[in-house]
């Protein structure tokens, strides 16, 4: 499923500078996301966090893997165009990502281990020339589905 600019602003409600993906290699509703986000030197959070030694600001990359998580959740089936909202996260950081002399890419991979009722819960990792610099659990709630009568127990 290829996806362009607009259509990331769209199905995130986000744009720059806070749209943390510039490409979708590979998405599959209700599954995965395979996102990347390309840093130049000149990054806007890599002038100003830091400054004597730059480096990615950890909700920032935070933020990468949650916009890849978000996506297979808000192209679901049932769930297209409609809010979600993040219900927790734990973030752990493996390694600083820093300023570099040259552009590089960050690639994140989410999945979705588990969808019930609206609840999605998953995982997503965060990596820089194939090493892990940061991982997440994440749970995201669609509140539309929460609303719909529950059965008998």
């Amino acid at each position: 499923m290829p996806l362009t600019k607009l259509d990331l602003e769209r199905i995130l409600d986000i744009t720059d500078p806070f749209l943390m993906i510039d490409a979708v290699p590979e998405l599959t509703p209700g599954k995965t996301c395979h996102a990347q986000l390309s840093v130049a030197p000149d990054e806007w959070f890599m002038t100003c966090h830091l400054t004597r030694s730059p480096v990615m600001p950890g909700v920032l990359q935070a933020e990468v893997m949650l916009q890849a998580f978000a996506l297979p959740v808000l192209t679901d089936a049932g769930h297209e165009g409609l809010q979600s909202y993040l219900r927790n996260f734990e973030l752990a950081l493996y390694k600083k990502v820093e300023r570099r002399a040259a552009p590089f890419i960050l690639d994140a991979n989410a999945t979705i281990t588990d969808a019930r009722r609206g609840i999605y819960k998953g995982t997503a990792e965060l990596r820089l020339e194939g090493e892990l610099v940061a991982a997440l659990k994440v749970t995201m709630v669609s509140p539309h589905a929460m609303a719909a009568p529950r059965a008998a127990s």
